[in-house]
């Protein structure tokens, strides 16, 4: 109850019409999740709480051997690196200032159906408008997966990013560290 009270009015409408209907086909939850995604009229976290009702339609609705498609056996490797990640960095900052929802979150661009595989972490300063992410991304299913590590600053139009080979995981961790303590300070 919480969560729904940091909620707008719009956003719970959208609640309501993604859990009440019951006839989704898996195409039309992906372009309702794109569609949602770039409107620019609702919160970054309103925006995940958003992707989570779509995940959750995803998995409880349609057949494993579809649902599997998009969210899981092929998310293995993203997951549980992420979690590492997750499990070392959660310890070592603050996050109980970020504006966005924490731990490890599948990817828009995965749940719309553009990329194969997308999980991140991110961290988002409200006051000063910069957040900083790391990305597991696989944009097909025969590509490589990379991390990506990027810094943004909106209010200077800034967006810095880097990617790195999974190999090189402790690397983009550095850098990501970076970020996090800039963003995090940065108040």
């Amino acid at each position: 109850m919480e969560t729904e009270q940091k909620l707008s009015d719009k956003v719970l409408k959208i609640k309501n019409i993604l859990e009440e209907n019951k006839d989704w086909k898996i195409v039309e939850v992906q372009n309702f999740y794109n569609n949602v995604n770039n409107n620019k009229d609702i919160t970054d976290f309103e925006r995940e709480y958003l992707a989570d009702i779509c995940l959750k339609i995803i998995k409880e609705r349609f057949p494993p051997k579809k649902s599997r498609r998009i969210l899981n056996s092929k998310s293995t490797e993203a997951k549980v690196l992420l979690e590492e990640i997750w499990n070392i960095i959660s310890k070592e900052y603050d996050w109980s200032k970020s504006t966005v929802k924490l731990g490890v979150k599948p990817s828009g661009h995965m749940i719309g159906g553009k990329i194969y595989v997308g999980w991140y972490i991110s961290y988002k300063n409200g006051v000063t408008k910069t957040n900083t992410g790391i990305d597991y991304i696989k944009e097909k299913e025969e590509s490589e997966p990379y991390l990506k590590v990027d810094y943004r600053e909106l209010k200077n139009d800034l967006n810095e990013s880097k990617t790195f080979p999974v190999q090189l995981k402790d690397d983009a961790l550095i850098l990501y560290r970076g970020y996090l303590t800039k963003v995090i300070n940065n108040n």
